[in-house]
């Protein structure tokens, strides 16, 4: 981003040969950039972005992130065919973000500002994100995906903090079908100047039950019973990435 303040010569000059000069207000140019920025209002982004907070996500009472991304953006549905609510296949227009290996996977994820696909398959786990410390969920369709950084706490010194911890139990509706998420998220900042740090690590664990369809004449018979048991998924995951700038100049 670049400022610049202007003059210009007033039209209707005196006869005199002296000048009037007009100083022009400040104008503030900002270059194209794939992030996101205070500078840079949603409604002028070439794209039809959908954007939440995290209040609204407390709110919605949603399980996970694939779940509130069903019940409040638009273009967005779920099918639940692994038979878990916190494995769902999400799509948007068409293209996919699963947990299933071998479906086509065709949407990419970030998590501040880190793609979290899984390296084998490109695969989503999406019980492994922590909801509890996500600040803002930006859905963006095309190949540029915009990603945005958190915030915490902070104090003079030029640090800043933030953590969360979530845990999950569910028995299920259904026989032999629990569900057992655990997440934990922190970061850790320090700015100085034109010099800035960021750390973060994150860490979640799950077993997940997602057994099978069941036969019509056995659900009339017994509506929470299953075919087959167990159908086990079971997910660990720990992630720490450090981002370090400095802005030399203007």
């Amino acid at each position: 981003m670049a400022a610049c303040a202007a003059t210009t010569l007033a039209p209707g000059a005196p006869a005199d040969g002296s000048q009037t000069v007009q100083t022009l207000p400040r104008v503030e140019i900002v270059g194209t950039t794939p992030l996101p920025g205070p500078q840079i209002p949603r409604e002028e982004i070439a794209a039809p972005t959908q954007a939440t907070t995290a209040a609204e996500i407390e709110e919605s009472g949603a399980t996970n992130l694939g779940d509130f991304l069903n019940r409040r953006f638009g273009s967005v549905y779920v099918n639940e065919i692994q038979g878990n609510p916190f494995q769902p296949d999400v799509s948007y227009r068409g293209y996919t973000a699963s947990p299933l290996v071998g479906t086509p996977q065709k949407l990419s994820l970030y998590v501040d500002g880190v793609r979290i696909n899984q390296p084998f398959g490109d695969v989503v786990s999406w019980e492994l994100i922590p909801k509890a410390a996500i600040e803002t969920v930006i859905l963006v369709p095309g190949s540029n995906p915009l990603f945005g950084l958190e915030a915490g706490g902070s104090n003079a010194r030029g640090l800043s903090w933030f953590g969360t911890a979530d845990a999950f139990r569910e028995s299920g509706w259904r026989d032999d079908a629990p569900s057992r998420v655990d997440q934990l998220f922190g970061k850790l900042g320090w700015t100085s100047g034109a010099t800035q740090v960021n750390l973060t690590a994150r860490a979640a664990s799950s077993t997940l039950y997602g057994n099978g369809l069941q036969d019509q004449q056995l659900l009339a018979r017994r509506y929470a019973s299953v075919y087959t048991i167990p159908d086990i998924t079971r997910d660990n995951a720990g992630l720490a990435t450090m981002v370090a700038s400095h802005r030399f100049n203007d």
